[in-house]
């Protein structure tokens, strides 16, 4: 399977006060083994995305390991500044829920 791929670039310019974010594309050609293009291909058609697209969030999830992380942790960072807790208040309850679960977890081995 040969996959032409579109890598964008972002080139921040600023310009009279404002930051301008002009895109440029890189082109490159990538010659995909069988196997993997088979697997390729089956994810693409088990979440309806073009095999392009499938390669390109692969290769952009290698290059920012995080990025999944962060991307599963936004809705209880979003929660957590909802809640109008503090840090210190945060920490506190979780150590108070920690606390009770051992409690719990010790009284059930009895």
């Amino acid at each position: 399977m040969t996959i032409p791929l579109r890598l964008i670039k972002l080139d921040h310019g600023f310009g009279r006060g404002v930051n301008l974010m002009k895109e440029r594309a890189m082109s490159i050609h990538v010659e995909i083994p069988e196997p993997l293009a088979e697997k390729v291909a089956r994810a693409a058609q088990s979440q309806g995305k073009s095999a392009e697209t499938v390669v390109l969030e692969a290769v952009a999830s290698q290059l920012d390991p995080l990025g999944r992380l962060n991307a599963a942790l936004a809705p209880i960072r979003t929660a957590f500044q909802a809640s109008g807790l503090t840090e210190d208040e945060a920490v506190e309850l979780f150590e108070a829920e920690k606390h009770a679960l051992r409690r719990e977890r010790a009284a059930a081995e009895k």
